[in-house]
């Protein structure tokens, strides 16, 4: 529906307040300083006069436009508010779409802060378990490694001590045996090998 222009509406009306004072203020000025009673009762009338065929234009030529005027405006104040209320029930839904996916985004942060404590103590336990290997491997061959060296130095050590007991024993038995016991043992072996050769 469509609306009339104000200035439409409101001419007749300007143009009648706008009559009535110069109609009055042209009797006052006719009549001067000495306004007689009945020229100050005539002139009310007029100006009852004067406002009634205001008001009779004002209804006769302006309560249509003045009430198609507020009817659209009613109509348009009323599209606005159901146009209103609808973006505020569409906001209420986005708004509470939003809440959800928030509420959602809480869980799935939640779930992912766990996730990555559990993968956390997972690397922790392999890192571990890796290292406790590592160090027992690293731990059984300086075993090894110094049970080698323990050994070869304990072969050295009786070679060493055997060598020195018999250069000890050789030197000994060098002072203990004479040459008689030297010919003796010499005949002796003889003996026993043309025994063992027959």
């Amino acid at each position: 529906m469509k609306t009339p222009k104000l200035h439409k509406i409101l001419r007749p009306t300007v143009i009648g307040l706008a009559v009535a004072p110069i109609l009055t203020g042209v009797a006052f000025a006719a009549a001067g300083d000495e306004v007689s009673q009945g020229r100050k009762i005539w002139d009310l009338v007029w100006l009852f006069i004067n406002f009634g065929i205001l008001l009779f234009f004002l209804i006769k030529f302006g309560r249509k436009p003045i009430m198609d005027y507020l009817s659209g405006h009613s109509e348009g104040i009323k599209e606005t508010l159901g146009a209103a209320e609808t973006a505020l029930e569409e906001a209420e839904a986005e708004f509470e779409q939003t809440r959800k996916k928030l509420d959602d985004i809480g869980v799935r942060i939640s779930e992912l802060e766990d996730l990555r404590k559990r993968e956390a103590e997972r690397a922790r336990n392999r890192i571990l378990g890796e290292a406790e290997a590592t160090s027992a491997l690293i731990l059984s061959e300086a075993r090894e490694k110094a049970d080698s060296e323990v050994r070869e130095a304990m072969l050295k050590v009786k070679a060493e001590l055997v060598d020195l007991a018999l250069s000890e024993a050789e030197e000994k038995i060098r002072e203990l045996i004479t040459t008689d016991d030297q010919d003796r043992i010499i005949t002796e072996n003889i003996g026993q090998l043309n025994s063992e050769i027959k």
